[in-house]
């Protein structure tokens, strides 16, 4: 979509595109900006077989809840 702005605000010069532009960037890198710090906040990714089952884990979270059920 920004490309397609980007472009129309090429070839039209007109500044009501010029702003749309300025608005699609900002709001794209806010939401980099509350990707990021999700990720941030939540649970490592790992790649964690279980020795004892044949089970593969995606993150932190997963490991310790199967540790806990399973194996204790």
């Amino acid at each position: 979509m920004a490309l397609v702005v980007d472009i129309l605000d090429l070839l039209t010069h007109w500044g009501v595109l010029h702003w749309a532009e300025y608005g699609l960037g900002l709001v794209t890198q806010t939401l980099a900006v509350f990707a990021w710090w999700a990720a941030k906040r939540g649970p490592r990714a790992v790649v964690w077989s279980c020795p004892y089952c044949n089970v593969v884990q995606g993150d932190q979270l997963c490991v310790r809840v199967h540790i806990d059920r399973v194996h204790r």
